[in-house]
């Protein structure tokens, strides 16, 4: 009965030390979410001058009213190359965190732009 009894402790002990042991120590990335108070389009023409607009949240989630430069218009028939700057005007020039737009070049795929026409 000795034999049985450390059978059934064993049996029990090791899958709850097997499930302990499991716990990953690896260290979760903390992702802090970008603010962008000033988006600039930049529309190059293949002939021609380029088109620029900029849109302005001058104090990025408070309480004033996205500022733009209004209605953005493109020839028709023409091809167009657009860059986009993104940049944190509540950091100071020099902080890493003022210019959005590298960091979002880096993380790819974690970003979308939407367009929209009207």
């Amino acid at each position: 009965m000795t034999k049985n009894y450390l059978f059934y402790i064993l049996l029990f002990i090791l899958p709850i030390s097997l499930l302990t042991s499991c716990e990953s120590n690896d260290p979760k990335k903390e992702d802090v979410p970008e603010l962008i108070t000033k988006v600039t389009l930049t529309f190059t023409p293949t002939t021609g001058s380029p088109i620029v607009a900029t849109a302005t949240d001058p104090d990025g989630e408070g309480v004033q009213n996205i500022q733009n430069d209004g209605p953005i218009i493109l020839k028709p028939n023409t091809t167009y190359v657009l860059t986009i700057q993104l940049v944190n005007g509540l950091a100071q020039p020099t902080d890493d965190a003022y210019d959005v737009t590298k960091e979002v070049r880096n993380e790819g795929v974690e970003h979308m732009f939407f367009f929209g026409m009207d």
